[in-house]
């Protein structure tokens, strides 16, 4: 289950890297609000797993494992790299 959870936790960054770089690719200021704002979603689902050791839309409790508590922290952190990543790429 963890190991599923950190693949589909991959494979969302990576699209959001591609939706992110279009957006800012468009120079509109608009469209940077909304790459922001697609960049933190993520972050408040992780850390909805922290808080609450609930998997969101699922409904499957995780607060006695560890493994998915790290997990969901250590993907909170680095949900912001795909926004950074696109922002260095198009400046």
């Amino acid at each position: 289950m963890f190991l599923s959870y950190c693949l589909i936790s991959l494979f969302v960054m990576i699209g959001n890297f591609f939706i992110i770089r279009r957006l800012i690719s468009s120079g509109n200021i608009n469209h940077h609000v909304v790459a922001i704002l697609i960049s933190i979603i993520p972050v408040g689902f992780h850390m909805y797993i922290v808080k609450f050791g609930v998997i969101p839309l699922l409904g499957i409790d995780v607060f006695e494992s560890d493994d998915f508590i790290y997990g969901a922290l250590f993907f909170s952190i680095i949900s912001g790299v795909p926004y950074a990543i696109a922002k260095r790429s198009i400046s």
